[in-house]
């Protein structure tokens, strides 16, 4: 057992299709669970340790650093508490840990976002940092955020829901898959279509296509539950994820646990993730596809070799040591 078991995570999540972030945390909970953690999304006075999200509370509802800084303070976000001297931390107050995904502007949104300043705001009230790439942590570092109490641990995925099909052939055509909730222009849609027009290659999106890219040859399906994801994937040999600045994917993730090797975009997170499992898209993705046909056996070897590194269960742990160190230190 572990000595923090009470832990808020402060994000509501949806069981339906919304974004990687949304799905690690969905798939955290469970396996904080799962290993005798009692978890909820709400501040009590019983909670030992808070998991914060960027600078969310779910799906399109933002967290300010004023509140965080009320919440880390009394356990209450709003002013009112503050006002009347209420706080729910009676004796000693649970460690607060900030998650932090990539800096908004990197990877297409605009320059000085609100969300993204905020994030850096709230990071200055919590106690410790999990980035979840060394590109995250390089990349808050160069907008000033102080990273010294900081750690690296990438997103994790439930392999038993994502697994390797059995016995796979590389024939022809070529079957790739990308996946993205986001129709950011940045995830690599026009590289998809690039790839989906080089003879032998079937290429297949799941997500939400962006408006003003013609699909041409790409088959495109609507964003599916977990359950669904998992079974296109495996109907594939190889993922194809161009997104650009992508600070630890998901897509890549899901996609590794599946067995797929990945050709990706050279940037971000992404070359750490994907490590020796992947090929480089970029400068040629013609190249990269016809180098993925000649090492297609040794690259999927290494993959499935990878998949323990990525799972929920390793994830959900690390959170937990960072957690009780960050007690101990603070109580030291």
């Amino acid at each position: 057992m572990y000595s923090i078991s009470r832990i808020a995570i402060l994000y509501r999540v949806t069981q339906g299709p919304w974004g990687g972030g949304n799905s690690f945390l969905r798939s955290l909970q469970q396996a904080w669970l799962a290993l005798g953690v009692n978890v909820t999304d709400h501040l009590n006075a019983s909670l030992e340790g808070v998991l914060v999200n960027s600078s969310y509370l779910g799906p399109g509802q933002r967290l300010l650093p004023q509140m965080a800084k009320r919440m880390v303070k009394n356990g209450y976000p709003g002013p009112v508490a503050t006002w009347l001297g209420l706080s729910r931390w009676q004796e000693r107050r649970p460690v607060f840990v900030h998650r932090l995904d990539g800096v908004f502007k990197n990877y297409g949104r605009s320059e000085n976002n609100p969300a993204d300043l905020d994030q850096i705001g709230i990071n200055s009230y919590l106690d410790w940092t999990i980035f979840q790439s060394e590109y995250c942590r390089q990349s808050f570092a160069a907008e000033g955020l102080d990273t010294s109490r900081s750690t690296v641990v990438f997103n994790g995925v439930d392999l038993g829901v994502f697994f390797p099909a059995p016995n796979v052939s590389l024939d022809k055509p070529l079957r790739l898959v990308s996946v993205a909730w986001s129709s950011n222009v940045r995830k690599g849609f026009r590289s998809m279509v690039e790839a989906s027009e080089l003879p032998g290659v079937e290429v297949t999106f799941i997500g939400n296509w962006p408006q003003g890219i013609p699909a041409g040859e790409v088959k495109l399906i609507p964003p599916q539950p977990h359950g669904t994801l998992a079974k296109l994937l495996r109907q594939h040999q190889a993922m194809l994820h161009m997104a650009q600045n992508d600070p630890c994917s998901n897509a890549i993730l899901e996609g590794l646990a599946s067995g797929l090797p990945v050709i990706y975009h050279p940037s971000g997170g992404s070359p750490e993730i994907v490590g020796p499992g992947g090929i480089a898209g970029f400068p040629s993705l013609d190249s990269a596809v016809e180098e993925m046909r000649d090492r297609y056996t040794d690259l999927r070897n290494t993959v499935l070799e990878k998949r323990p590194e990525i799972s929920i269960d390793r994830a959900a742990r690390a959170y937990l040591e960072v957690f009780e160190r960050t007690d101990q230190e603070r109580n030291t």
